[in-house]
């Protein structure tokens, strides 16, 4: 969702509050302590939104990793790419 004021990061914790009530109702667990938040965008932007999933707030993070590929707040890949050829480069040397 692209957000552009503060009403619509207001939608966006409603949005938030209804996939935590459907989560209740439907009797499953959220683990609050993985749950972050991640700003995309090419601007650097001051906005320090706090985000609630059942009143817990979630943090925000620079990256995070989804199906194994790690993505900045840029959309870079550069991180992940590091991160395959640290790998990359340790898996060599115990051979």
């Amino acid at each position: 969702m692209e957000i552009e004021n503060n009403s619509q990061t207001a939608l966006f914790q409603e949005y938030i509050n209804v996939i935590s009530d459907w989560a209740n109702t439907w009797q499953l667990k959220l683990s609050y302590n993985k749950c972050h938040h991640l700003r995309v965008s090419l601007h650097k932007c001051d906005t320090s939104a706090c985000y609630l999933l059942n009143n817990v707030p979630s943090s925000r993070v620079t990256s995070c990793t989804d199906l194994g590929v790690c993505v900045g707040s840029v959309l870079s890949l550069s991180e992940h790419i590091d991160n395959v050829v640290a790998k990359a480069k340790q898996r060599a040397i115990c051979y």
